[in-house]
């Protein structure tokens, strides 16, 4: 009667991307590796690749455990954001001796130069005054306002459209086309609490 060996389960992440990169320019990022029978996976080599299955990097896990881990070994690696603007899905995998394949899927938000500076000045419509802390975004870019009520975006050249938020707050948005360096303006209203305990349950 013959016996195979039992085949461990290993299981990847990535971790620490930096948000939107400009496209073609060099980041870094770290991936980590585990086991769940608890051997350690330190040497082994993770290959990165793109949505067609070509190899984009690859990074060794080394021998030091991410804190608070038993055995996620890590490593960094260098990556560079394709030239396309936009997001694109790329895989991490792995194939160790005595386990079973593993991969993670992440994505990455590949952006255009920026070449023109937006201004955004936020509002509080109730007290006319600079609002604080609003958050502020075109597609992958996002910024928060300064103690005068304005954020600044770097952004490229086109068609956007800018959202602004702020937990209760009415949100606004609008579009224009961004083809220099220019200001706007918005103005939000505070929302009184309907439900101060869904509040505070789902802003937990």
């Amino acid at each position: 009667m013959s016996t195979e060996a039992a085949t461990h389960t290993a299981s990847l992440a990535v971790w620490g991307l930096q948000g939107p990169v400009e496209a073609g320019h060099p980041f870094t990022a770290a991936v980590g590796g585990t086991c769940n029978a608890g051997c350690v996976l330190t040497s082994r080599q993770v290959e990165i690749v793109d949505a067609d299955g070509a190899t984009v990097a690859r990074a060794e896990l080394g021998d030091t455990a991410w804190p608070g881990t038993a055995n996620l070994v890590w490593g960094n690696v260098e990556l560079v954001a394709p030239q396309t603007p936009g997001t694109h899905q790329w895989t991490a995998r792995i194939a160790a001796p005595g386990h079973a394949a593993a991969q993670f899927a992440f994505s990455v938000a590949s952006v255009p130069a920026p070449r023109h500076q937006l201004t955004v000045q936020v509002l509080d419509g109730t007290k006319r005054k600079p609002l604080k802390a609003a958050h502020v975004g075109a597609g992958p870019v996002h910024a928060v306002t300064d103690g005068d009520g304005r954020a600044t975006l770097l952004l490229p050249p086109g068609d956007v459209t800018i959202q602004v938020w702020k937990q209760k707050y009415s949100a606004a948005e609008q579009a224009l086309h961004v083809g220099g360096d220019a200001e706007v303006s918005f103005t939000i209203r505070y929302v009184p609490d309907k439900d101060p305990q869904y509040v505070r349950d789902f802003w937990a």
